[in-house]
């Protein structure tokens, strides 16, 4: 599992999405619930401007840890999603 997180990184600072998210997601088969990977995959993610793929991952984040809330805020925000943003800051 480390390996694939490492060459993830790798590819996600050589700028190279695709890969990073197939080692990111091959690191996922092997530790579902890894929160270092998950926050891995919403950042190449939204990099690439892909909010909509980042937001369930984020969820996902959320579920497990409240903290991880502010991100999902932002990105429903950066989605154009923002009344699911402010029910979320209402909580």
């Amino acid at each position: 599992m480390a390996v694939l997180f490492e060459l993830s990184k790798n590819y996600y600072y050589l700028d190279q999405q695709i890969e990073a998210v197939v080692y990111a997601k091959k690191a996922l088969t092997v530790e579902p619930n890894n929160k270092w990977i998950l926050r891995h995959l919403v950042a190449i993610y939204s990099k690439a401007n892909n909010f909509a793929a980042a937001i369930p991952i984020q969820e996902k984040l959320a579920k497990i840890n409240v903290n991880e809330n502010e991100q999902l805020v932002l990105l429903y925000f950066q989605n154009n999603e923002p009344e699911k943003g402010k029910a979320l800051l209402i909580r």
